[in-house]
């Protein structure tokens, strides 16, 4: 979030010459240079998280529809990551992942640029830390 944060507020404070005719339209995207790197960095937390939590349930998933004898049998995760990685390959752990970064997505992106955006606005009333 900092870098985008640092890289946008320099690039908007010094635009490059050939937009220097519209410095005063580049100076008010200035508040929201916050919120907008607060949204992209909500953004690639919900994607790294979904990388390591889809495979997790879609592993509880296969385990919590088991009948019994199977479960006894085969019932370590272990042995039924093997067997979708055997059978459906590394996709098969992935399965639902587009649609887990359909609802996280936006709801991480908003969230965390709201975030940031009501701490910039309310740090001039106190510390911002």
């Amino acid at each position: 979030r900092e870098l985008v944060h640092t890289n946008a507020r320099k690039l908007i404070l010094t635009p490059p010459s050939a937009l220097a005719t519209y410095n005063k339209e580049i100076q008010s995207l200035l508040p929201l240079v916050t919120p907008v790197a607060g949204g992209v960095a909500g953004g690639l937390a919900a994607v790294s998280s979904q990388l390591i939590v889809v495979p997790m349930d879609v592993l509880s998933q296969k385990l919590m529809v088991m009948e019994d004898s199977v479960y006894k049998k085969e019932g370590s995760t272990v042995k039924v990551a093997r067997s979708i990685i055997k059978t459906e390959g590394w996709r098969g752990l992935y399965r639902g992942f587009g649609l887990s970064l359909f609802t996280s997505l936006p709801a991480g992106s908003i969230w965390w640029a709201t975030y940031a955006g009501c701490k910039d606005i309310l740090s001039v009333y106190g510390d911002s830390d």
